[in-house]
């Protein structure tokens, strides 16, 4: 049935969250369910805010990356659980969740920490893109 959610949260088995090996602001939630369906993780932090990945593929056994992460920041997040024939915006079912926490900020990335704002190279690209003819 197109939608449907699964009966209930515990179809997640197993369920771990780890920071990459390659990439301290990346995390890995490791899901396993008791059959094949969709899943997504929602995540937060009260300064960094709510994200949300995007709904995999159907499986059994899913590797979910989460991004956008801040340094030495710890997050909750909370996995949820879709039909394997469901789409995107159909009702979930909110399984368990957990908490993690980031790793330092890369050495090559640290000179550009904290990143610049849209709002500031807006106004670079704006002051430039007069020249251009």
């Amino acid at each position: 049935m197109l939608g449907a959610v699964l009966a209930s949260a515990d179809a997640v088995l197993r369920h771990s969250a780890s920071v990459s090996k390659r990439n301290a602001l990346i995390v890995e939630v490791r899901v396993t369910l008791a059959r094949a369906a969709r899943v997504f993780v929602e995540y937060d932090n009260p300064q960094a805010g709510r994200d949300r990945t995007p709904l995999s593929e159907p499986g059994a056994a899913h590797v979910i990356p989460l991004v956008r992460l801040r340094p030495e920041t710890t997050y909750d997040y909370t996995i949820f659980v879709v039909d394997g024939t469901a789409v995107e915006g159909s009702a979930a079912v909110a399984g368990p969740g957990g908490r993690f926490t980031t790793g330092p900020l890369p050495l090559r990335t640290r000179a550009t920490w904290p990143p610049r704002t849209g709002r500031t190279a807006s106004r670079t690209w704006a002051s430039t893109s007069g020249n251009m003819g």
